[in-house]
């Protein structure tokens, strides 16, 4: 072996350390940010924001009835909210279940679609035109929600009431390997959503627990509201965060800890995934970009040298001290949250998780602006 090629060697292997401990750091900064704890505001009684929980569904049947029964039983002053059901051209049963429960019910609106109008963000749209209340709230149809979801989120409302408040969002663990690798990545996703946020740099959201100014969310569409057909969530965030004057909280209340199932289906869970992604190409706030393409870099890097690890003993001892390394650092960040929603169980699971996911990573990444199918539709 040529001194030239023991040099070049020696070089990956400082490389992987480097890497290694990037992230290793990075894991820290997370975690210390998931610590930091929200002010909380306990309202009386008489100073609690009206709210308006705006749902949006499309064909779902089968988890409609059960949300709109935790929606109708909140620990929240029944004339200070109001739960707006908008349709999106359901084809199942969903909005007879929906048109039943508004009837029993002041509370419940249910509104169906324009038929020029179709997906998640005309209906977001849409439901701007009927909300009455000072603040809105979001949750998914296909959701569990406590009854203490709507006073948790309102705890975290500072004084002046400019505030954007991420909730906590479980995803149940279900039977297969496959369902409790999508919550062990949501453990991830939920403690690096909360760091952010608590460090008043929010990168990412959960339309399935937020709560919002309805002020906010009209300038939103004005001025930022795109054609898409997901990831208002995010982008909203990405919007209050540079009108500064916003105030973003996560609430970590357990008692506001809203529940949502994993896709039993590989080409559903793909799916899901490929549209997650597909809005995160056009992000154009910096520290999301920067976080996104480090985290990429970082599982493309570790791939590299797991194909290298075939033909060079050095690369192999690379690959092993960079697997390890970024093993412990993903450990680090999935621990608080599967500690906060008692799913220390899915840890035995961790080493397969470790395993797979670059290669998921990649496989999302060469999938990525791919046509997917979502709710019966096709998207390109």
């Amino acid at each position: 072996m040529t001194l030239i090629v023991k040099a070049f060697l020696l070089t990956l292997f400082f490389v992987s350390l480097y890497l290694s401990f990037r992230y290793l750091i990075f894991s820290f900064r997370v975690v210390r940010g998931w610590d930091k704890v929200s002010p909380h505001n306990a309202f009386s009684r008489s100073d609690l924001p009206e709210v308006s929980v705006v749902v949006c569904f499309r064909n779902e049947e089968n988890h409609l009835g059960k949300l709109i029964q935790g929606l109708t039983e909140q620990e929240y002053p029944r004339h200070l909210m109001e739960i707006l059901l908008l349709d999106d051209h359901s084809t199942d049963h969903s909005p007879e279940i929906a048109r039943k429960a508004a009837e029993t019910d002041y509370r419940l609106h249910y509104i169906p679609l324009p038929a020029d109008k179709e997906g998640k963000h005309a209906a977001l749209a849409e439901a701007i035109a009927h909300v009455s209340s000072e603040f809105i709230a979001t949750t998914d149809a296909d959701c569990l929600v406590p009854v203490g979801w709507l006073i948790s989120m309102t705890e975290c409302i500072v004084r002046n009431r400019d505030s954007l408040v991420l909730g906590s969002v479980k995803t149940e663990a279900g039977k297969s390997v496959l369902t409790k690798f999508q919550a062990l990545e949501s453990c991830a996703l939920q403690t690096v959503t909360a760091a952010y946020a608590n460090q008043h740099n929010p990168v990412m959201a959960n339309g399935a627990s937020m709560l919002f100014p309805r002020s906010l969310f009209s300038d939103y569409l004005q001025e930022e509201g795109r054609n898409i057909a997901t990831g208002d969530d995010t982008w909203l965030v990405h919007y209050a965060k540079n009108k500064k004057q916003v105030h973003t909280a996560f609430s970590k209340n357990p008692r506001g800890i809203v529940t949502t199932f994993p896709q039993a289906r590989l080409s559903d869970f793909m799916n899901q995934r490929i549209r997650w992604l597909s809005k995160g190409k056009n992000y154009t706030d910096k520290t999301s970009r920067k976080a996104m393409k480090f985290i990429g870099f970082i599982n493309l890097s570790l791939l590299f040298f797991f194909i290298g690890s075939f033909f060079n003993p050095v690369l192999r001892g690379s690959f092993i001290n960079f697997f390890f390394l970024k093993a412990l650092a993903d450990l680090l960040i999935i621990i608080p949250s599967a500690r906060y929603f008692k799913q220390t169980a899915l840890l035995w699971y961790y080493p397969l998780f470790a395993l797979v996911y670059p290669f998921y990573t990649l496989v999302l990444a060469i999938m990525a602006g791919r046509p997917y199918s979502w709710k019966g539709r096709v998207y390109r």
